[in-house]
């Protein structure tokens, strides 16, 4: 994973949201 990649993961488990976390997970994973 790239830097940007790690922070925005980290973003969207700070927003703490399925509707965010869920579609990040799928994007990076």
């Amino acid at each position: 994973m790239t830097r940007n990649q790690i922070i925005a993961l980290v973003f969207a488990l700070l927003m703490g949201t399925s509707m965010i976390a869920m579609p990040a997970m799928y994007l990076f994973g």
